[in-house]
């Protein structure tokens, strides 16, 4: 999907998510795909450490909180607070698109459908 177009002199127009071709038509681009497994396993392994501190921080046992203690009260609002920062880096990592990596020079089509007005002239 293509969602801008960059002209040489750094301005830009906004093309909708186009979609994209090789020179036969067909869609998508041949090239070296990063799926990004280095930092969804890193981002895993960071989750791990910070779940085993909110259990250190503030224990899963009721029993064991004094609700009277401040730094009870202020131990369990932080393991709360790191348990939803802990579900939003999985979520981000889980929705991470895959990047393709295409070679320099590489020819390919956009699908346009629609009118594309132009700001203003460009010339090469």
């Amino acid at each position: 999907m293509w969602s801008r177009l960059i002209f040489p002199d750094g301005s830009s127009l906004v093309l909708d998510n186009l979609k994209g071709a090789d020179q036969s038509g067909y869609s998508g681009f041949k090239g070296a795909v990063n799926r990004h497994w280095g930092s969804i396993i890193s981002s895993a392994l960071f989750v791990s450490l910070l779940g085993a501190g909110v259990e250190i921080i503030a224990p899963s046992d009721n029993n064991k909180r004094d609700t009277n203690d401040p730094r009870s009260i202020l131990a369990e609002n932080a393991a709360s607070a790191v348990a939803d920062a802990i579900a939003q880096i999985i979520q981000r990592e889980a929705n991470r698109q895959p990047t393709i990596k295409i070679k320099p020079g590489y020819r390919f089509l956009i699908f346009i459908q629609h009118d594309i007005i132009f700001p203003r002239v460009w010339r090469k």
